[in-house]
């Protein structure tokens, strides 16, 4: 605890490390005031999807046995854009089954909780595949696609992907120097993940509704004093 007569002496000391991993470059000329279009949907019917490609290998989660020498590269997250549930799918290679396969899980999860996926907005690449877009139709969903250099168009899941890695940098900045002996840069998927479900699981509302109990009608089943 931090003594009383050192709060009324002046503002709190800012956290080097959050500094370091939490600071950005805009450059001139740039603004943020771009607001993508936002339809009106039901929990769960329209989802933003963008994938992060990491330059470091990923571990996996493994909890018997030989520890796997596969590494995660890319993580491909599905953002509701009714109550901002973030959903993330992590996976070795980045073609167009892994993605099908991304998809099926969130879908899975959304029917769980009696919500169906009805449309989703994403670039062009991957998401525009013959194959993926074949497995949207054949399941009555429908797409749409940011214009050619307005990946701006897509700042639903793009803002959400840097509020996520920007938190994650901070927890594994911090956790490599507290442990340099064994935390390394590949625990960056266990950071990632961490990350989402305090973004999901925290209030974030003046209701005190986190987006998980947004999505799926259920209290979160991480009380955020669990959160370290």
């Amino acid at each position: 605890l931090i003594p009383g007569d050192l709060l009324k002496s002046g503002p709190l000391p800012k956290c080097r490390t959050c500094l370091e991993t939490q600071s950005k470059k805009r450059a001139a000329g740039t603004s943020s005031i771009r607001k993508q279009t936002e339809l009106e949907a039901q929990p769960g019917e329209i989802a933003s999807v963008d994938q992060l490609v990491s330059p470091c290998d990923g571990l996996l989660l493994t909890t018997r046995g030989a520890p796997t020498k596969q590494r995660y590269r890319y993580v491909t997250f599905f953002v509701d854009h009714a109550t901002r549930y973030i959903f993330p799918w992590f996976h070795i290679t980045n073609n167009a089954q892994d993605t099908i396969k991304a998809k099926e899980q969130y879908e899975a999860f959304a029917r769980s909780h009696n919500r169906t996926l009805c449309h989703i907005h994403g670039d062009n690449g991957t998401f525009s595949a013959a194959e993926f877009r074949f497995d949207a139709l054949k399941k009555g969903q429908t797409q749409s696609f940011c214009a050619t250099g307005a990946h701006w168009q897509n700042g639903i899941v793009k803002r959400t992907i840097g509020i996520v890695t920007t938190l994650a940098r901070s927890m594994l900045s911090h956790a490599m120097r507290q442990w340099p002996e064994v935390v390394t840069e590949q625990f960056w998927s266990f950071a990632v993940r961490h990350a989402v479900n305090i973004l999901n699981m925290m209030p974030r509302s003046k209701l005190y509704v986190s987006n998980h109990q947004k999505f799926t009608g259920e209290r979160p089943p991480i009380k955020p004093t669990d959160f370290h």
